[in-house]
């Protein structure tokens, strides 16, 4: 629960998890606030055209864990431009050549869109030389959710949810199952790149970010980058985030 006048240290901080190339990240009141009962993540442009947004806010040295139920009750941005997300990392160094393969499991991004959000999955290995994408074995329709009334979108809550146990991963909204993979032996993700699923067996530490897509970046979607006509503020709101476990069979990690 996101109470009180500021994140809550003991669960959460700040950390650079990503990196745009024309934003400038603050971590100010400006851009990343606690209020009403939320936490507000917002993307501004400065006078001089120029664009600020907050690092990630992320678990990351506070708490991994292993399996569960994950929820998230929050207002996201479906708007032009718009690039915000809820995703996890291996709780370990992915850049390390000697740890193998570690998985980076993004439960919902926004890609610019005013209607859709997508699942991904990546494998990462080899001190980032090896990458395995679910784009290679899954369409993104099948890993996409699209709202059927999207002109109220912005101003709605909904619930994104995300079951994980040793066999597969599942992806909800609002309680509708929309996607699902194995993760066992019969994973579509064993291949002779990556000939087991050990990397999403491992502990994950959640990350929240509210970005946008600019042309100086790797990869952003056709026609999807910011632009001065692009209204301002992004705002992303985030109601609560909660676990649920069962403790034989699941694990947390606090640090």
């Amino acid at each position: 629960e996101f109470a009180g006048t500021s994140l809550n240290e003991e669960q959460w901080t700040n950390a650079r998890l990503m990196d745009n190339l024309v934003a400038t990240y603050d971590n100010s009141e400006k851009n990343l606030r606690v209020e009403n009962n939320n936490l507000h993540m917002q993307v501004n442009r400065l006078d001089d055209g120029s664009y600020t947004l907050s690092e990630s806010v992320t678990t990351k040295n506070r708490m991994s864990f292993k399996y569960g139920y994950l929820e998230m009750r929050a207002k996201l941005p479906y708007r032009h431009a718009a690039w915000p997300s809820l995703w996890m990392l291996a709780d370990r160094d992915y850049h390390d050549e000697s740890i193998g393969w570690c998985a980076e499991i993004d439960i919902l991004e926004v890609f610019s869109s005013a209607s859709e959000l997508s699942a991904n999955l990546h494998k990462w290995g080899d001190g980032n030389s090896g990458h395995e994408d679910i784009s290679n074995i899954s369409s993104k329709k099948d890993r996409s959710y699209k709202f059927s009334n999207p002109d109220t979108l912005n101003d709605e809550y909904h619930i994104y949810g995300f079951a994980w146990d040793k066999d597969k991963m599942q992806f909800f909204v609002d309680g509708v199952l929309y996607y699902e993979i194995l993760i066992n032996e019969n994973s579509p993700f064993v291949s002779e790149t990556y000939n087991n699923t050990d990397g999403f067996h491992e502990p994950v530490y959640i990350i929240l970010n509210n970005e946008i897509f600019t042309d100086k970046l790797d990869w952003y979607p056709e026609n999807g980058c910011i632009t001065d006509e692009d209204e301002m503020p992004i705002d992303y709101y985030v109601d609560y985030i909660r676990l649920y476990q069962d403790s034989e069979q699941e694990s947390i990690y606090f640090k």
